[in-house]
Parts: structure tokens; C-alpha cells; sequence
């Protein structure tokens, strides 16, 4: 694609901007892409000069593959969790009819509105705590502290302000995630539900796979003591990698398949023994 829009009279400057707008336009939610790493190719020093070769990626592989900023991660949380909570509910079928009830802005008689919200992301649980100010909202996740104002402009567009900041934001709710979409780059957050979590980490064992596929890595070996959140064994279904995340702290009582062999959905991989369980 670089190399067509520089027959058209471009010069590479001008085709390197014109790539990192489109891929700014992209949004993909649900799926990894390489939206990112592409970004950070076209932001090179190096492949700006043209000074390419097929080991380019291997040689700048700490400045291209570096971890997310964090800050703008938290910035974008807090964009995403004014947003999810301001948006109008949709009527019902058989009323048609929108209550105060169904409103989700944390309305409380004679006091700022105000809610929490839990997001899992990464392996952590993120606390986001909401109240609303005269000039927005007020969010409060960790010792951060931001100003957020948001406007949808359609079903998954947002205008936002963070501490002054503009920023356009997609947002897609797929019923357990929420997919924040900006520039190109997805940040999933996982609606956490403490009950259901609690629940799910009192089952001694059940590490199942999520769906029909080839155990393609075994991490861990029988009597292996494991922690929260360790990778345990990696599934390969429908041209993705599933892996499989240690519920708790524990040990591993058996692994019940090799590297190679399919699963069906539902199939127990291993058996993990916690202390609870003990």
C-alpha cells in the first residue's frame, strides 16, 4: 500500500501520514490485531528515513513491542465508564417505555449522582468510582483522579474530555465486555461481577476449554504449585489461541491432555487443587 500511494505522486512523508490516518480509522472489537505494532512501525525514525529491511521489526522490537502507557489507559477507562454510564437505556418491547428505574446514572435523591463500576482487564480488577460535578464527572480510579465529560455523537461514537483533553471514542457492549476503540487501538474491560467471581473460584478443578479445538501447550506439570492468573495450558480453536489462566493459587492434581490432542467444548484440561479445597 506504501508503495502505491508513492507511484501516485506522494512522496513517503506524505503516504506515512496518509497510513497512520486510515489505520486511526480502523476499529476492531472482539479480536487482536496488529493495529498497534503497525502504528508504531510508521512512527519509526527509521522507516520514516526508508531505512527497511527484513529484520526491522527484530532490531527495534523493544520500542515497537513496548508495554501500553498505563495513564492512557486509565484515561480512557474513565472515558469509557462516563460513557457506558450516561447513555440513555432502550425502551422495552412490550412498554416501549423508559423508566427512572432503568436509567443507569447512579441518580440519588438530593445528592450527586453517583456509582462504581468494576472492570477486570489484564488479570486485575479496576475500581472505577463516578460523581457527578457541576462540569462533568468526577473519577476516581486508584490514587488517579480525572474530569470526564462525554457526549454520543451515534450508536458507538463518544465525544469526551479528560482533565481538558478532547478525544473521540467507540464504544461496543458485547453483554460481558465493554471494547473501548481509539486510534486505531482496543481496550476490552470485562464487566467483573464479585459474586460470580467468588463463585467461580470456590469450584476445586473445573478448568475446562471454552470451545472445540487442539491442546496446543501443556505449561504446567502434575504436582506444580500455580498461581493466580499463571497460564496453564494454551487451546488453538478457530484459528485463535485460548489460554487458559490459573482461577487461584493451587496445585496441579493431574493434567488430563497432551500437546496435539483435541477437545471437545466443556472438556476438562486439568485439575487444580486450592487450599480451600485441601
Amino acid at each position: 500500500m506504501l508503495a502505491k500511494i508513492i507511484a501516485r505522486g506522494k512522496d513517503r512523508a506524505d503516504a506515512i501520514r496518509l497510513l497512520r490516518h486510515a489505520l486511526g480509522e480502523c476499529e476492531v472489537a472482539g479480536v487482536t490485531t496488529n493495529l498497534a505494532l503497525l502504528q508504531a512501525v510508521l512512527a519509526a525514525p527509521d522507516f520514516a528515513a526508508g531505512n527497511v529491511h527484513t529484520g526491522f521489526i527484530a532490531e527495534h522490537a523493544t520500542a515497537l513491542l513496548r508495554p501500553a502507557d498505563k495513564s492512557h489507559e486509565t484515561r480512557l477507562q474513565a472515558a469509557a465508564a462516563v460513557a457506558w454510564l450516561i447513555r440513555a437505556p432502550t425502551t422495552t418491547r412490550s412498554t416501549n417505555l423508559v423508566g427512572p428505574w432503568d436509567q443507569r446514572d447512579g441518580w440519588q435523591a438530593n445528592l450527586p449522582a453517583r456509582a462504581s463500576l468494576q472492570f477486570a482487564s489484564r488479570g486485575e480488577v479496576i475500581l472505577i468510582e463516578l460523581q457527578r460535578a457541576s462540569d462533568g464527572w468526577q473519577v476516581t480510579i486508584g490514587s488517579q483522579r480525572h474530569l470526564v465529560q462525554a457526549n454520543w455523537l451515534d450508536d458507538h461514537a463518544v465525544a469526551v474530555q479528560v482533565d481538558g483533553e478532547s478525544l473521540r471514542i467507540g464504544l461496543v457492549e458485547d453483554g460481558e465486555r465493554l471494547h473501548v476503540l481509539h486510534q486505531g487501538g482496543t481496550l476490552s474491560l470485562e464487566f467483573h461481577d464479585p459474586a460470580r467471581a467468588a463463585e467461580r473460584e470456590r469450584h476445586d478443578g473445573g478448568l475446562v476449554s471454552p470451545m472445540p479445538g487442539q491442546v496446543l501447550q501443556v505449561l504446567v506439570a502434575p504436582g506444580a504449585n500455580v498461581r493466580r492468573g499463571q497460564p496453564l495450558v494454551i487451546v488453538e480453536a478457530m484459528k485463535m489461541e485460548h489460554t487458559i489462566l490459573a482461577p487461584s493459587d493451587g496445585i496441579v492434581e493431574a493434567v488430563c491432555f497432551n500437546a496435539g490432542e483435541r477437545v471437545s467444548e466443556g472438556a476438562q484440561l486439568l485439575r487444580l487443587k486450592t487450599p480451600s479445597g485441601s
